[in-house]
């Protein structure tokens, strides 16, 4: 049995708009208002998973566990 909570989840269909008129603070606006780190939402109309904090930060640059193939990389 494990203690994680289920993920956080935006109603609605499509957040797109939200996502263009709040700018940078779309996700940390979702963040305080789901009191989680990480929540589901969908942007132009594909599912989006949505992470913050530190945690996500190190788990995100983790090169083991994501390939960003054709991704812009400094020092290229």
């Amino acid at each position: 049995m494990t203690n994680e909570k289920p993920l956080a989840r935006e109603s609605g269909f499509d957040h797109t708009f939200d996502a263009v008129r709040e700018g940078y603070m779309f996700l940390p606006n979702r963040r305080k208002s789901f009191r989680s780190d990480v929540f589901d939402t969908r942007i132009l109309g594909r599912r989006a998973v949505c992470l913050g904090g530190k945690d996500a930060a190190e788990l995100f640059y983790d090169e083991e566990r994501f390939i960003r193939s054709g991704a812009a990389r400094s020092g290229c």
